[in-house]
This record gives C-alpha cells, structure tokens and sequence, in this order.
C-alpha cells in the first residue's frame, strides 16, 4: 500500500547502516511496502558521499520526483555517529512542487538536523505549504539584490543553453537556493519544467537536473557553468542580462508578473524578445524609479540589520572576551595558591624530616648509652656476686677471749668441724692436742682478728655504695 494521500505529507528519516552497507529507514511515517522504497532512488540521492574537505559545507538540500510523480525533498547533514560522514537524511515525500520544495529548503524550522531520533507524523500538506510560501516569498525580496545579479545573469545564461538538459553549477559565492529561486521565478517552466536541484554534492546524479557542485566535485554532464566568470560564448547573453536587469528593479514577485503578464510573455522565446527590445517607456519610468527606490530602501533595511547584528557579535564577542580572562585570572590565581600551599606543604615536611632525624640520631645516642651502663651494671653484679661468693666461702673467724685459749686441753669427745667444702662429717680427734701459746698484741681488749677479713668487709662496702651510685647515675640520665 502506497502513501498516495495528496492531502498528506510523509516523512522519512534515513540512516546510513554500516552491516548493510546502504541507507535504512530508521523513522518513517510511510508503509513499509510503499513503492518508494522498492527503489535504489531514494537511497542514491539520500547518500551525498561528503568528502572530509567537504564537512565544513553543512546541510544540503535536493529536490526530484519519484517514479510515481511524488515529490521528494531532502534535507541530508554529516553524521559521525556511524563513523561516515553522509550518514542522515530527513524526507518530505508527498506532493511538493520545485517553488515549494525551495520554499522549505530556505528555512523550514522542523527539518531534524540530528540527534535522538523524533516523533514523525504525516503532515498536512495545506499547512506545510503556507509555510513553505511565507519562506519563498522573504527569499524572493532577497533575491532582487544588486549583489547576486552577475552570478543570476550567468545561471539564467547557462540554463537558456542548456535547455532540459543537467547543469554543473561551480564557482557561486550566494547561496544556491536564493539563485535557484531567482531563476525559477524568471524562467518559470518555458526553459524546462525539470527543476529537479541539488545544493551540494561532489558528483553528480540522474534524477536531478541542476546540481550545485562542491569544491573540486566530479562533474558528468556536458553542462557546465562556471559562475565566477562570463561564459565565452552564450547567443543570449546581453538579452538576459536585460532581462535579470529588469527583474532585479521590479519591487517584489506580484510587481514582476504583472510586468510579465501585461508583456504578454507565453514563451521563452517571447521572454527573449521582450528582453532584446525592452526600454523603459515614459509610462514605466516613474514605475522604475519607484521599483529602484524600493530596492534601495530594502537594502539599506538589510544593511542596517546586518549591522545591528553585527554589534550584537562583537558585544558577544567581547563579553566571551572579557570572561575568558577573567576566568584566566582566576586561574592564575588559584594556581599561585597551590604553588604556595605546596611550597608551604614541602617546606613543613623538610622541617619535620629534620626533626624526626634528630630526634632519631638522639635515641640512638641514649640506646648506646643504656647499652654501656647496662654493661656496666651486669660487670659490677658479677662482681658482688664474686664476692658474696667469697664470704659465704670463707666466713670471718669469731675472735675468742684471751683466758679461754691456754688451757691446753681439748675436749677429746669434742668433734671437729670442718671448712665448707671439705670433708663431711665429723671428724674425731685421735691424738693430744698441742696447746697453743697465748700471743698478746696492741688490741686492748684482748681480742685477736684476722686482718685479710677486715679489707674484704671495706672492699665489699665501697662496691656497694659504687653500684648504687651507678644505679642513680642511669636512672636520672633515662630521666634526661
């Protein structure tokens, strides 16, 4: 089932898919069995093959019919979304016109220009082409600017000579729609009623009779324009050049087809022959003048616009200006704080790394010195215990009373006892004991001593009051 309400107008959206190599609807408002996709047409115009030189052109537009006599109108834009960049298409297909379909390639606001993908709906077709007009007729009153009139002259030139056949168009400075609407207008269908176009591609393809070319695009037809320049030969030129004349002075289109009409023009070859012997008559001069002056006040509105949109630019420009460096200085700033919260931040750890090396060589001085008394301390208690050894080995002897030695007679049950250390047990006495002579010295009281005894009991004591003092002298140097 076809899409073939004329009251109706579909909407396609194309993406290129990369398995199946080829474009793809990936929206549609169209039944999937509609004929339009049966063909290879849709896709071949939908893939515009942009180069990477070319990515800077944008949006491209391209009007054709299809095989049913449909419309169809074409808005493609790079897509890098499936790393190629002629990549999506959005469709208008129902039935639109050539003035209709640059109407909305002069700027229809609902063209998706990528992104998600969005709600599609058929349109209304009255709808869309009163938008569509409204758009056309501003173009128009573009189009009859003194600035686009040599590149016009050169097209309509080349369009006359060419007749239904496809035209290579290069070389334009103005927008091709503006150009194409220019034309259209001028020529209407007494040329050709092929206005099939193309507003950039790098080859050309069958289906569009005028094709605007990319920089250093690919053409294959024998039509070719070259509109930065006059072409060498061209039988027609200064009578269209009278006749772009004419239509640039006229105030707007009704102006012009009243002009035409009341010309009596049905033919092109009419159109030529009022362009070769057409002269203002004293009727027209005042219409001319006030057509010139019309023109002159549109574009000086346009100047003025162009001018107010201009300062608005450079304001812009300035206030992105003026923010930049502002947000510069903050920057700057803010990095002169890290420099010196960093610097700040080493120079605390190079003085707490010194701290902590010092305390450090300190410890380990005090770890030798404990180490040193510790020695100490062990040697002085080896020798207290050498001799505590020693006085319990060798006990001192009891000093007796002088009267008691000289009795001579020992008790022969008495049992003698012996050293530590030497014989165990008691030993009896099996002889008479040998008495002793008394010896009498300097000791007034009569007590006899063992002076070896004395010296150990001093020796003992000042070991004693040296290791205490050891003792003091570590405990108040942990102190310190």
């Amino acid at each position: 089932m076809d899409g073939m309400d004329q009251g109706v107008v579909h909407q396609v959206i194309l993406r290129y898919d990369r398995e199946a190599g080829g474009f793809r609807p990936a929206a549609s408002t169209l039944p999937p069995d509609d004929r339009v996709f049966a063909s290879s047409q849709l896709s071949t115009l939908a893939d515009a093959a942009y180069r990477n030189q070319d990515a800077h052109v944008g949006s491209s537009f391209c009007y054709a019919k299809a095989s049913d006599g449909r419309g169809l109108v074409l808005h493609r834009f790079p897509d890098a979304g499936p790393h190629r960049l002629s990549a999506a298409t959005h469709v208008l297909v129902g039935e639109v016109f050539a003035g209709i379909a640059l109407g909305l390639a002069s700027g229809w606001p609902h063209w998706w220009r990528g992104g998600p993908l969005p709600t599609l709906y058929p349109l209304d077709r009255r709808h869309l082409l009163e938008q569509a007009e409204e758009q056309l007729r501003q173009q128009q009153l573009l189009a009859r600017s003194r600035s686009i009139e040599e590149e016009l002259t050169r097209l309509v030139a080349a369009l006359v000579d060419v007749g239904s056949a496809p035209l290579a168009v290069t070389g334009h400075t103005h927008e091709p729609t503006l150009l194409l609407i220019a034309a259209r207008e001028i020529l209407r269908e007494w040329a050709s009623s092929d206005w099939s176009f193309s507003t950039g591609e790098p080859v050309q393809h069958s289906g569009v009779r005028i094709t605007f070319m990319l920089p250093e695009g690919h053409t294959t037809s024998d039509g070719y324009v070259d509109l930065s320049s006059y072409p060498h030969q061209s039988p027609q030129l200064i009578n269209i050049a009278n006749l772009v004349r004419a239509y640039v002075n006229s105030q707007d289109a009704a102006a012009w087809a009243a002009l035409v009409r009341t010309a009596g023009i049905r033919t092109l070859d009419d159109l030529l022959s009022w362009a070769e012997g057409f002269a203002p008559e004293p009727d027209t001069e005042d219409l001319r003048r006030t057509l010139t002056d019309a023109h002159n006040q549109q574009v000086r509105a346009l100047e003025a616009a162009s001018q107010q949109a201009l300062e608005a630019l450079r304001s812009q420009v300035a206030e992105l200006e003026k923010q930049r460096n502002d947000e510069r200085q903050a920057n700057t700033a803010q990095q002169n704080r890290w420099v010196e919260a960093h610097k700040k931040v080493v120079d605390e750890k190079e003085q707490k790394d010194a701290q902590l090396a010092a305390l450090q060589l300190h410890a380990q001085k005090e770890e030798k010195e404990k180490e040193r008394l510790a020695a100490e301390n062990a040697s002085l208690r080896r020798d207290i215990d050498s001799l505590q050894d020693r006085l319990t080995t060798f006990p001192p002897t009891t000093n007796v009373p002088a009267g008691q030695f000289g009795s001579g007679r020992p008790d022969p049950n008495e049992t003698v006892r012996p050293h530590p250390g030497s014989h165990t047990g008691p030993l009896p006495r099996t002889g008479a004991v040998v008495a002793q002579p008394h010896e009498t010295g300097s000791n007034e009281a009569g007590r006899a001593t063992v002076p070896g005894r004395q010296g150990d009991v001093r020796a003992l004591v000042v070991m004693c009051v040296v290791f205490v003092f050891l003792i003091l002298l570590a405990f108040f140097g942990g102190q310190q």
